[in-house]
């Protein structure tokens, strides 16, 4: 059975577009905010350490495996990982990096100082513990174009 012309001219009339006009105007400002940040946007891309040590100055030492330099300079953040005891999850302090060396097998030392003065460092249950420092920025999209080089 098929329906009468005039039925479904009448039809098409009162259909409007209100409905997929407002979900363009809302998906639009969407869609452009990501565009911004997939193109536009630093997402670090983070080194953690192999070993976590103090050494006699009561400076933690963080033994790193990188292949280059990394891009870090006295002065930068990085982070502890730590599970603290009576804690199940892992724990994030905030330090300081205040000196780099290379060592002879192509490893780096990277010392770290506390941020704040709350935790005395022999006091820190370091097995089982990690650094990690940021050694580059990228964007989503140069992270995407990276993987398709390899």
């Amino acid at each position: 059975m098929s329906l009468p012309f005039a039925r479904s001219e009448r039809s098409l009339q009162t259909d409007d577009y209100r409905t997929a006009l407002i979900c363009a105007l809302l998906v639009l400002p969407l869609f452009i905010a990501w565009l911004v940040w997939f193109f536009a946007a630093d997402l670090p891309v983070q080194e953690v350490s192999q070993q976590l040590t103090v050494d006699d100055e009561d400076t933690l030492v963080a033994n790193f495996t990188l292949a280059d330099l990394p891009n870090l300079q006295a002065g930068d953040d990085a982070w502890l990982r730590l599970r603290l005891p009576g804690s199940e999850q892992l724990t994030l302090i905030p330090v300081t990096v205040s000196d780099i060396r290379q060592r002879r097998d192509e490893s780096y030392d990277i010392y770290l100082d506390l941020s704040g003065d709350y935790i005395p460092v022999t006091s820190l249950p370091l097995a089982g513990g990690q650094a990690a420092v940021d050694v580059d920025k990228r964007s989503p999209f140069n992270y995407l174009m990276q993987l398709g080089s390899r």
